[in-house]
């Protein structure tokens, strides 16, 4: 029953269904049309980034080769794009963007045949930026099998002139070398040309091993011709020969051989001739006249004395007049050279033009003077003179240790000379432990020295009235002075100073000197003041001429400074000193370079060979130009002495030679090593207290 009533159910649904009014259906929705898809052709973009690279519009080409190396990273150009992009920031100096760019393309794609030009262009970025030590660092990474020869060639080209930049010639020929040895002719010619532009930043150390590691024929026989050079200039003409003979003997072929058979010729003519000639410079007309006879005897002296022991070997000597005129001093020096002269002698006045001459000529030349530095001119320039340093350390020497002094004062005139003795000897004193406790100095044309002399001891300055001590003196009354002692005792005071200082005016009217064995009333009698000289030093420097030390000591005299040594330069070394100062000069100490009252068997012989040849007697000029002489004669006997550079280097190496002035080397400079005498006065005459 109820399945019956359940099928009626359905039937009359499905009838009610039917028979109701049909609604219209909704109508079917249109399909859209798919979207449009924009296809990019990347290769166009980078055909674009092309096209604007080779118009320079780098910029817009940097955008284009973005885009696409962002959109296509392993896309066919990826590489060349990465590579442009490292390029044009080369191009802007952009070096740090440009490398890492380079990096991205070897990273990415090793296997690109932009890998070789990419290492080198990442070579060439570090060579922009001056970054060198980084070119030679990446250089040693790039591998050579991967590089074509041009490649290769900008490889070590760029590591060349690295090493080049960085001061490293012989780094930078190497390198340059190797790209030579397997380049084919075309770049071998290129190669070579930046071979030569290194020679010359060459020494002889680095020729010589790069000769010794070497082998082709054509680089070797630029080094050979360099050497020779380099020995020429240096003086080591057995040398130069060597290297250059080496050259023609086993690359006759090469380049260079005919130019170094001509420079052989050239050393040969310009060898020592035979006979030797010596050439002397001296002041012969002008106002330095005397000094120059006084040399040309020494060297006339010395040239006798040669011939009469070696007559089977004459040496002549040719003598230019130098007027003391550095034009006319520097053409003598070209006309002895034209003569082919082994070496020069002199001169005494403008000695530097003349030796500047003789250095650029390759001429030996032994001066005599005592400009500073002198011989820094040149190797074949030497000095034989005694010099200021050669007489303060020695003179400060002896003062503080064979005569115990300590503390030292200093009175100079303020010039040149002057200034140059008070720091040398001050330094000395303080370099051997001693004090300078005073140091004055003085015009050079004064005659009247108080103000200076009164600095030194305390007198200069007023002292105050509440520190003054009032002395009075009363003369003994048992001395009664003579009349005319007695005008003289009161118009001292009105007498002026400069005339105090001539002696034969000084010394009229009293009965004793005025010296150290004055009695205190005489002394009395000079002086009006009443304070008393502060004497703090044991000995007082005064570097100065005889003339004006024989004004000074007098003075210091009058000032009660007595018990102290004086030393003097070798200016001192003058019977003029003496007889101006008489007592006032006793015991002091000086330097000299020659003492004709030696009792060394040569310096006898010497002035006895000279008294009897000139009739007078020789002082240091006549010594040191016959010593110089004798140098230059005896080393011109050796028979291995064929050039000049081998005169030279004998005389660097001459030690010890015995000479009338003392015992004679040169130092690596050319400066003679000689210590002076050091002297006293005693009585009327100078006596050696130590012999060189």
């Amino acid at each position: 029953m109820k399945i019956r009533h359940f099928l009626l159910i359905i039937a009359s649904m499905v009838l009610f269904w039917t028979c109701a009014p049909r609604q219209p259906l909704p109508p079917l929705l249109k399909p859209t049309e798919p979207p449009k898809l924009e296809i990019i052709d990347y290769g166009n973009v980078f055909l674009e980034a092309e096209a604007l690279f080779a118009e320079e519009r780098f910029e817009d080409a940097l955008g284009k080769y973005g885009y696409y190396i962002q959109h296509r990273p392993d896309g066919v150009h990826a590489d060349a794009a990465l590579k442009r992009v490292g390029d044009i920031h080369v191009l802007l100096g952009a070096f740090e963007f440009a490398r890492n760019s380079y990096k991205a393309l070897l990273e990415r794609h090793p296997q690109s045949p932009l890998v070789p030009d990419t290492m080198i262009a990442m070579l060439g970025s570090y060579d922009w930026e001056g970054k060198y030590e980084d070119v030679i660092r990446y250089s040693f990474e790039i591998p050579d099998r991967k590089l074509t020869p041009e490649q290769r060639l900008r490889k070590e080209t760029m590591t060349g002139d690295a090493y080049l930049a960085m001061d490293s010639p012989v780094d930078a020929f190497y390198f340059y070398s190797l790209v030579y040895d397997q380049s084919p002719p075309p770049l071998k010619d290129r190669i070579l040309q930046k071979l030569k532009e290194v020679l010359p930043h060459l020494d002889t150390i680095n020729t010589i091993y790069l000769l010794d590691r070497l082998k082709d024929g054509v680089l070797r026989g630029h080094l050979l011709y360099h050497l020779g050079l380099l020995n020429l200039e240096t003086g080591r003409t057995d040398d130069a020969i060597a290297a250059l003979s080496e050259l023609v003997a086993r690359h006759p072929a090469h380049e260079q051989a005919g130019q170094a058979k001509e420079l052989i010729r050239e050393i040969f003519s310009e060898s020592i001739s035979s006979p030797h000639s010596i050439g002397c410079l001296l002041p012969l007309s002008g106002p330095y006249k005397t000094y120059g006879y006084k040399a040309l005897q020494g060297i006339e002296l010395a040239l006798n004395e040669y011939h009469r022991v070696n007559g089977e070997k004459p040496i002549n000597f040719i003598v230019k007049d130098t007027a003391s005129d550095p034009f006319q001093a520097v053409q003598a020096v070209r006309e002895l050279d034209e003569a082919n002269v082994s070496a020069i002698i002199g001169p005494i006045i403008s000695a530097e033009p003349a030796a500047m001459e003789a250095q650029s000529r390759g001429i030996p030349i032994i001066l005599f003077t005592q400009k500073d530095n002198i011989t820094r001119l040149g190797e074949f320039v030497f000095r034989n003179f005694i010099t200021p340093r050669m007489q303060t350390r020695p003179m400060a020497v002896y003062a503080v240790k064979k005569m115990g002094l300590n503390r030292f004062a200093i009175l100079y005139p303020d010039e040149n000379y002057g200034n140059t003795y008070m720091n040398l000897f001050w330094d000395e004193v303080l370099s051997l432990g001693g004090a300078v406790v005073g140091v004055e100095s003085y015009d050079p044309m004064d005659t009247d020295f108080a103000n200076p002399i009164k600095k030194l001891v305390g007198l200069y300055y007023k002292v105050p009235k509440e520190l003054e001590i009032t002395f009075e003196f009363t003369p003994e009354e048992a001395v009664d002075p003579d009349p005319m002692a007695k005008i003289t005792t009161d118009m001292f005071a009105f007498i002026p100073d400069e005339t105090k200082t001539i002696p034969e005016l000084f010394f009229w009217g009293f009965p004793q000197p005025l010296g150290p064995l004055a009695d205190d009333v005489v002394r009395g009698r000079k002086r009006d003041d009443a304070l008393e000289p502060i004497i703090d030093f044991d000995a007082l420097f005064i570097p100065d001429a005889a003339k004006k030390a024989g004004l000074i000591t007098p003075q210091l005299a009058y000032y009660d400074i007595e018990d102290v040594v004086l030393i003097g330069t070798n200016l001192w070394h003058s019977q003029q000193l003496i007889s101006m100062s008489q007592d006032y000069i006793q015991n002091a100490v000086l330097t000299d370079g020659f003492f004709s009252e030696s009792k060394d068997p040569k310096v006898r012989a010497f002035l006895e060979n000279f008294q009897g040849t000139f009739d007078e007697k020789p002082g240091f000029i006549e010594a040191v130009a016959y010593d110089s002489a004798k140098i230059l004669l005896q080393t011109l006997v050796n028979p291995h002495i064929r050039f000049k550079s081998h005169l030279k280097d004998e005389l660097l190496n001459l030690i010890d030679f015995p000479g009338v002035t003392g015992s004679t080397s040169f130092d690596y400079k050319g400066d003679a090593i000689r210590d002076p005498y050091i002297l006293r006065v005693k009585r009327r005459s100078f006596e050696s207290l130590q012999n060189p």
